[in-house]
């Protein structure tokens, strides 16, 4: 393994969340007009992070010109290596500026990144040295609040997106590439030969989404700060609200409707929009979106009649109760519905205080599916249910067939065995990484639906979840040891589990 190619690239990454946190800097004590001793923590970071990652740089003997010969275990140790440190980085302003405590300001960072939306800020929370803050979000300063978000942002389309677009040297990328966007390969969704020119385009479309969020957010009623702060945490789908009640604080049904449409859209495929407005292929030939959009039409409109019959008045966020009308009960219940899909975690009805039989465990399933692949969305996706499904069909019909040749195919295309075994292999490692964090938190005495659901939720990036993180409730109750394994669960469940698991087996460091 070259060590140098590992520091390099391990640098590149941390001048990108350098250069964030210079972002919020500037516009701290510009725009947003915090006091000095609310920025003066993200100045020294981002100083102290753009000499170290330059130093890194020159140690590492890179220079512009040239290429990366990066071998795929040296892009799986640097974008582990990168996501670690981002995380420590970004927790150092909760750590120092808010004085929260270690294992707070890490879960807050690594909620952040991993686009799950998880918070440990509280009404009233213990900070170190037996301070308290008060008022929940709201008690924090803005540049905070900006940070939160453009975490989420960050995270929402990778560090290493960032890096190969801002460094040409990262021409040849691919592994780095295959080591932080895993997904299901060779079904021709790239959309260029070169990665570094896909990887443009695709963060061009993602800049681009973020503005026309941000333009009608500010257009249906939020101040320009809340728009910003919301626009980013959407098309991240990362949940971060700058509000401890989330989308319920703007009582704005125009704002929830726009939300409810972005949420889903980030939760789409990346590569079928682009080619909707590039070549004007229609989306719905592709098999894994038509899965998408009916489960949430079939699961809105099921929250809706299921709301209607049983409510005459609906509980918000924020002890507000709004009369029942069919516009009412079908926009609340289609923005639960594409906030957990799309694993954003935003929040306009606490789901779990409607007693409705059978939702809960839908509202766990939607969070087990996630998203589509190609998108910023987390959990299983439903690329790789679709997988599972024809592969069992198909195992079905060889037992009438014995001689029978499997013919699995995805887009029209048949794919290779290797493909199917990866999306079985991720199902088990997906399973059990469920089932080992649920078991660890039972032990620490947390009540089994609300560990099952806070394992749930991390690893599929969600945010909220059942029992007591239901979307009324923070995660500030667990014990810090809960919060330092559901940061290690959260960012494995953005790598995919393969990249973090990989790092973490003996052969891994003797292989040649």
């Amino acid at each position: 393994m070259n060590w140098k190619n590992v520091m390099g690239l391990v640098s590149l990454h941390v001048l990108v969340i350098s250069f964030a946190m210079m972002l919020t800097t500037i516009l701290g004590g510009t725009c947003f007009a915090d006091p000095s001793q609310s920025i003066r923590t993200f100045v020294f970071v981002s100083i102290g992070g753009t000499l170290a990652g330059a130093c890194g740089i020159l140690m590492s003997g890179v220079r512009r010109p040239l290429h990366f010969n990066i071998s795929l275990r040296e892009g799986f140790l640097s974008v582990f290596l990168a996501w670690c440190i981002a995380v420590l980085l970004g927790a150092l302003p909760f750590f120092v500026e808010a004085r929260f405590t270690f294992a707070d300001a890490i879960f807050e960072s690594a909620s952040g990144l991993s686009t799950t939306g998880a918070s440990v800020v509280e009404s009233e929370m213990r900070l170190r040295g037996g301070g308290v803050l008060n008022n929940g979000l709201e008690g924090l300063s803005k540049s905070l609040l900006f940070w939160r978000s453009l975490l989420n942002w960050i995270g929402g389309i990778g560090f290493v997106s960032f890096v190969m677009m801002i460094f040409p040297i990262l021409g040849g990328g691919k592994p780095l590439y295959d080591a932080e966007v895993p997904g299901i390969k060779n079904t021709g969704d790239q959309l260029t030969p070169r990665i570094r020119d896909t990887t443009m385009i695709l963060m061009f479309f993602y800049i681009g989404l973020t503005a026309v969020a941000c333009g009608t957010y500010w257009l249906f009623g939020m101040d320009w700060f809340d728009a910003v702060c919301h626009a980013l945490a959407t098309i991240a789908t990362g949940g971060f609200s700058t509000h401890s009640n989330s989308f319920a604080y703007f009582e704005n049904s125009k704002l929830e409707w726009a939300a409810t449409f972005f949420m889903l859209a980030s939760a789409c495929n990346f590569m079928l929009a682009i080619r909707l407005f590039m070549k004007r292929e229609n989306p719905f030939k592709d098999s894994e979106f038509r899965a998408f959009v009916r489960t949430a039409v079939a699961c809105s409109l099921l929250f809706a009649s299921m709301i209607v019959i049983h409510f005459s008045k609906l509980n918000m966020l924020g002890v507000r109760e709004v009369d029942v009308d069919f516009e009412t009960a079908l926009r609340t219940a289609a923005f639960q519905v594409a906030s957990i899909m799309s694993t954003t975690g935003f929040a306009t009805s606490d789901y779990v205080g409607w007693n409705l039989k059978g939702v809960s465990m839908i509202i766990l399933l939607l969070m087990v599916f996630g998203g589509c692949a190609g998108s910023t969305a987390g959990g299983f996706k439903f690329v790789r249910l679709e997988l599972m499904v024809k592969q069992c069909i198909c195992e079905l019909r060889r037992r009438i067939f014995p001689h029978m040749v499997p013919d699995i195919r995805l887009g029209g295309k048949s794919l290779k065995m290797p493909v199917v075994a990866q999306a079985m292999a991720f199902m088990v490692v997906y399973t059990v990484t469920i089932l080992a964090s649920t078991l660890i938190l039972s032990f620490m005495q947390i009540d089994l639906e609300t560990a099952l659901s806070a394992s749930v939720s991390a690893i599929s990036n969600v945010g909220p979840g059942l029992g007591k993180i239901s979307p009324a409730c923070t995660w500030g109750f667990f014990p810090p040891a809960a919060k330092l394994l559901l940061s290690f669960v959260m960012i494995a469940g953005r790598l995919e589990l393969f990249t973090v698991f990989v790092v973490l087996l003996p052969r891994f460091w003797y292989a040649r």
